[in-house]
């Protein structure tokens, strides 16, 4: 038995409760026995829209999905369906969700008379509000229409605001533990539009939810058997679509969550999870607030998604505040590592929540639940034995239910005693076969057995049994006749070939079709407004008489008061007379109108006479055409047969030949494994080539990128160099003025005599030590100017050692090498400056001692020797002012930092 399943999504694109049992089930049905096929839609890059691939997954059933971009509209959706049933031949199709499919696909199988069944997992005939809440998280009852309408109105009032994201419809207001989302102006016209107090748009929502809502209605009427998850579904849905739905729970599959490790085995905190989506109507907020009540012997992990945004940031900066895991998204392959990490569940939900597979999951692996306190969810856990209920959206309920699993001893081993094993989606995949097949079986009662001749009744069982298999499978039966027919005949054309030619574009055998196909259509859509039309018809009829017997009545009336005129004035005898007279006009005009539409009936009738003729005719047609099909194909197999007799003939008069084609193909075959090897050599070669190729190019690109590097190094190393020199030669200029000033005080002291009454010895004493002091300045700028030019040497010697295709040296040690050169070149000219303050000291003091040893006119000469200082040299940047602190931070390469001999260092400046 074929089945269909019609379903919103399905992994691995979309992961939700009702799409992942599906994939379950239709799991299951395979394992079963069925042949399954699903249609779900899906939005794929670069595809047409409402175009159609299929997938076979690897548990043996087919997946067909149909390309949709947002909304999808009702006609391209039913054509999409149409073809897939008409591809597909399904024997009963399975409806778990049409969110995204629509009413319209309800309708294309109802045309083809296929059996249904139907699975409700939320309010989706009834309401377009799904889980039934308001956007301030209030829920409302299944059948309120005019609530439906008025959050419809609200929903549209929350698309215009800004800054709420991908809101699903809901937003949080006085909710525990989070900022309300919208600003009190907002809140209060939300608040308004629920309370029915805005009409702005009201009534033309009133007006589409009603006309849904009755759509709905008789589109669900048309399906066999209707089934609810859980009984208060069923009940609220059969009260509301006016027919019977049946209470079936689901099944899942439950072998890979059996065998985790108990509960609470850890020794540890007490694990508390939530599995799903992190949606506003889930109540997380209320989960992690009732968490940041407890102490911290409890621990809180959250696994799930949204594209809610906004929300889900809000979540994580709670979560952050309380000490609670969030987790993100999950994959299904991922549960039982999820749950092992758990030792119970909380199912938080603020809306008339139905029958949660994650609930099943969670006492397949024997771990606890806790709930809210809803009509469904009492159902599904039983409060104190497998376990416990709380207050809905209540924080403070759900803590203290936590608090008691915490504090109260045997508690939790008693809730995991008491669980019971959920039902296997094998066992509901059981039940719903039997389903299956009593649909399948009252189908075929119903279905007329036409009457044919004795002569085609083979053939037309053969065609009924073709009629009914799927396009792929007709294809493959019509490809192997093909090839059987074309040995016997001796065709060379392959069968695909012959096939493409029969039914291409502009021949005979597809024009007909076509015609036939047209035809058929015309006869659908005549037949249709025929009913339509005489329903209306009879409406009216029925209507007409319902006048007419009250205007006979009024007659009547009026009859009778006339021939009791004595007990009226004449004025009243004169009004029934005329109202008399009006009202048989009236019935006169009723009784015409009466007879129009008996005439209209009678052509209705006399039109749907002649349709039900046509297509008793184009059933004849279809026979006649069966028949001499049949006639044709007898004649063909007669040509079949003799063709056989003239190929068995061929056949021994060419047994040599196939000998020589025999070793001709041999070599052939030789020739061709040797072309094959050669060119699988010339590939490896080529590609061999192509990556020598590429790795030349990356060593050519690196090689062009180190010359580069190497380039703007040597740059910046002779603009330092420059530098120094600069600096080296003002040096020189400050010691040949120090040196000449030397020999001029020292021919000074040894040629002139200290004047008469004066003690010249404690001057000559400051002169000498003056004198000894800068000879030793001198000798330290004379092994500064060594360091300098050794530090020259090597820089230059590594730049000439340095090849362009070296990129180590350049790229690396050489900026540390000026590096270090620009904080000694920096330091130096702190201890020039520091030396030249000295200096200027020293030249004060010799000023005193010039006044009063040289004459005023040799003391004037002396100080017009004023030293003229050289040009100062550029500083370059300091990269490390600091000397390294150990040996390996000196740089590599021969390049330490340090102080030349003879210039003291930072401590001996301190002391």
């Amino acid at each position: 038995m074929r089945i269909g399943i019609f379903v919103h999504g399905l992994p691995p694109r979309s992961t939700h409760g009702v799409e992942s049992h599906t994939q379950a089930f239709a799991e299951a049905l395979v394992r079963a026995g069925y042949s399954v096929e699903v249609l779900a839609p899906c939005c794929l890059p670069g595809r047409a829209l409402y175009s159609q691939r299929r997938e076979l997954h690897g548990s043996g059933y087919g997946v067909t999905w149909v390309q949709v971009e947002g909304p999808a509209d009702p006609r391209h959706m039913a054509r999409a369906v149409g073809a897939f049933l008409d591809r597909e031949r399904p024997d009963v199709v399975h409806l778990q969700h049409m969110i995204h499919l629509g009413a319209a696909a309800i309708e294309e199988v109802a045309q083809r008379k296929i059996p249904m069944v139907y699975t409700a997992h939320d309010f989706y005939p009834v309401h377009e509000t799904l889980n039934l809440i308001r956007p301030d998280l209030v829920p409302f009852e299944c059948g309120d229409l005019e609530m439906q309408a008025r959050v419809n109105q609200a929903r549209g009032f929350l698309d215009k605001l800004s800054g709420l994201g991908d809101h699903h419809g809901t937003v949080l207001l006085d909710q525990p533990g989070l900022a309300n989302q919208l600003g009190e102006a907002s809140a209060v016209t939300l608040r308004a539009i629920l309370d029915g107090q805005r009409d702005g748009g009201l009534e033309e929502a009133r007006n589409e939810v009603r006309l849904r809502a009755e759509v709905m209605r008789e589109t669900f009427a048309k399906v066999g058997r209707h089934f609810a998850t859980s009984g208060m579904l069923a009940r609220s849905l059969g009260r509301e679509l006016g027919r019977a739905v049946e209470l079936r729970p689901s099944g899942i599959r439950s072998d890979h969550l059996s065998a985790l490790p108990p509960a609470c085995s850890h020794g540890g905190p007490l694990r508390i999870g939530f599995i799903g989506g992190l949606l506003k109507h889930k109540g997380v907020h209320v989960l992690l607030e009732a968490f940041a009540q407890l102490d911290r012997s409890a621990e809180l992990h959250i696994h799930g998604a949204s594209h809610d945004r906004v929300y889900v940031r809000l979540l994580r900066e709670r979560a952050a505040e309380v000490g609670a895991v969030m987790h993100g998204e999950y994959s299904r392959g991922e549960l039982p590592e999820i749950l092992a990490g758990l030792d119970l569940l909380v199912v938080p939900s603020l809306w008339v929540e139905n029958a949660p597979y994650v609930i099943r999951e969670a006492f397949a692996a024997h771990r606890p639940v806790l709930v809210s306190d809803t009509e469904a969810l009492r159902e599904s856990v039983r409060d104190g034995e497998d376990g416990l209920l709380f207050a809905q959206g209540d924080a403070a309920a759900l803590s203290a239910a936590l608090r008691r699993l915490v504090d109260e001893d045997g508690l939790f081993g008693q809730l995991v005693t008491g669980i019971n094993a959920p039902l296997s989606i094998d066992a509901e995949a059981r039940a719903y076969g039997q389903t299956y097949g009593d649909l399948v079986r009252d189908a075929q009662v119903k279905k007329p057995v036409p009457v044919l001749p004795a002569s085609v009744e083979p053939f037309a069982e053969r065609y009924a049994a073709l009629e009914v298999l799927p396009t792929r499978d007709l294809f493959e039966k019509v490809q192997t006749g093909l090839e059987k027919l074309g040995t016997c005949m001796g065709v060379a054309q392959a069968p695909a070939d012959l096939l493409t030619q029969a039914v291409s574009s502009g021949s005979p055998t597809r024009d007909l079709l076509l015609d036939h196909d047209r035809a058929l259509e015309w006869l659908r859509k005549s037949l249709a407004d025929v009913e339509h039309a005489r329903d209306e018809m009879e409406k009216r009829a029925s209507w007409f008489q319902e006048q007419l017997a009250s205007a006979e009545k009024r007659a009547q009336w009026l009859s009778q008061q006339v021939d009791h005129g004595e007990s009226t004035t004449g004025v009243e005898r004169d009004w029934l007379k005329e109202s008399k007279q009006d009202l048989e006009q009236e019935r006169d005009w009723l009784r015409r109108q009466q007879a129009e539409t008996e005439k209209t009936n009678v052509w209705l009738r006399e039109s749907l006479d002649q349709a039900e003729q046509e297509a008793q005719k184009m059933r004849e047609w279809a026979e006649d055409s069966i028949q001499k099909a049949g006639e044709e194909t007898e004649k063909a197999n007669q040509a079949m047969r003799e063709a056989a007799a003239e190929t068995e003939k061929a056949n021994a008069a060419g047994a040599e030949a196939a000998e020589d084609a025999q070793k001709a193909q041999e070599w052939t075959a030789e020739s061709r494994e040797q072309t094959t090897a050669e060119n699988e050599w010339l590939k490896e070669t080529a590609e061999e080539l192509r990556r020598e190729n590429r790795w030349l190019q990356e060593k050519a690109d690196d090689g062009e990128a180190a010359i580069t590097a190497a380039q703007a190094s040597a740059t910046e190393a002779t603009r330092a160099l420059a530098a120094l020199a600069q600096e080296r030669d003002w040096m020189r200029g400050v010691l040949e003025s120090r040196q000449q000033e030397l020999r001029w005080i020292r021919e000074r002291l040894t040629g002139d005599a200290v004047p008469e009454g004066e003690d010249s010895s404690k001057d000559h004493a400051a002169i000498f030590a003056a004198h000894e002091a800068l000879e030793r300045e001198l000798l330290a700028m004379h092994s500064h100017e060594r360091w300098l030019y050794t530090e020259l040497a090597t820089i230059a010697s590594i730049l000439e050692s340095q090849s362009p295709g070296s990129e180590a040296l350049v790229a690396d040690e050489l900026p540390r090498a000026l590096a270090s050169m620009r904080a000694a070149a920096a330091r130096s000219m702190g201890e020039l400056v520091w030396r030249r303050k000295e200096m200027l000291a020293a030249r004060e003091g010799s000023d005193r001692l010039l006044a009063r040893l040289a004459a005023p006119e040799l003391a004037d000469r002396i100080r017009s020797w004023e030293l003229t200082p050289g040009p100062s040299a550029p500083v370059p940047p300091v990269v490390d002012p600091e000397p390294p602190s150990s040996e390996k931070d000196e740089p590599e390469g021969g390049l330490h930092w340090s102080a030349p001999d003879g210039i003291p260092s930072d401590d001996e400046e301190e002391s």
